[in-house]
């Protein structure tokens, strides 16, 4: 039957958000410390994720799980970290302007920036396969990519220490914004969700030198869902959806799906995503930007 991927993605994200209103309303009442039940919560979700691909009887690399060419995927990844910043800058804006980024006052900027910085990267990803098309060069980089990944994701934590300010939960935020939400939702969306449906789809479009599917569309819009139930869960007593969050997180999706096409694993959108995150939300706390 033509379309059973998407039913089966349908059926499997439906079920995971049952499943996470009630392990919310189950924290909630049982008066778990907020960084217990993230941590708790994001284990069970990546061996959901693991068992649900397990169960597809595929090859683990059909899904970005692999150390196959890391090098090369490292440095698209660190340049991806670089673009994001697009969004980022732009996300910090607006919180000096008080603008809500779950307004849509907020969301349409952000959008429009996740959409720059997808162009922008392609476009040097493009211009850098012409000056290196074997990627040599930018695998020889692994070792200063490394370096510059670990500064970036410690410069919370060492500017806290600075200036006194030192706390653990800016250890584990950063701990938990690159494993649980990088890795973790990667593996969700851009492992699981985009690579069923692109089994049975294929990738028959093409944008910027990247070749794409319903899979990209399809993962992006339950990425962008999900955030809109941040704020709803019916048996938390939320029933408000953030619409406007939901919007922008759509073109967030689109940024690490092509990323996820561009190098066919996860190493890359996995830095992308969880990098800046890290650093973002540890530094909103060190600084009280949130």
């Amino acid at each position: 039957m033509k379309g059973k991927s998407i039913i089966e993605v349908l059926i499997v994200f439906g079920l995971t958000t049952l499943l996470t209103w009630w392990l919310n309303a189950e924290f909630m009442r049982l008066q778990l410390d907020s960084e217990v039940r993230r941590w708790l919560g994001g284990a069970v979700f990546i061996a959901i994720s693991l068992v649900v691909i397990s169960l597809t009887r595929k090859p683990w690399a059909e899904y970005g799980l692999t150390r196959r060419d890391w090098r090369l995927h490292l440095d698209v990844g660190m340049l991806a970290f670089l673009a994001s910043f697009i969004t980022l800058g732009t996300l910090f804006a607006l919180i000096l302007l008080n603008v809500d980024y779950n307004s849509w006052a907020g969301a349409v900027p952000l959008a429009v920036a996740a959409m720059v910085a997808t162009a922008v990267l392609l476009a040097v990803l493009n211009r850098q396969d012409t000056k290196d098309p074997s990627g040599q060069r930018r695998r020889s980089k692994a070792r200063t990519n490394l370096i510059v990944l670990g500064g970036l994701l410690l410069l919370p934590i060492g500017l806290s220490i600075l200036m006194g300010r030192f706390s653990w939960a800016i250890v584990s935020t950063v701990a938990w914004q690159f494993i649980v939400s990088g890795f973790g939702e990667e593996l969700r969306f851009r492992g699981y969700y985009q690579s069923r449906v692109n089994q049975e789809f294929g990738q028959p479009w093409q944008v910027l030198g990247v070749r794409f599917g319903p899979g990209l569309i399809i993962a992006s819009a339950l990425f962008g869902l999900v955030h809109a139930f941040n704020t709803f869960n019916p048996l938390a007593g939320l029933y408000e959806p953030a619409w406007a969050w939901a919007f922008w997180t759509f073109f967030g999706g689109l940024f690490f799906g092509l990323i996820r096409e561009r190098t066919n694993t996860l190493v890359a959108p996995t830095i992308a995503h969880g990098g800046p995150d890290a650093v973002g939300e540890a530094l909103g706390m060190l600084f009280g930007w949130r």
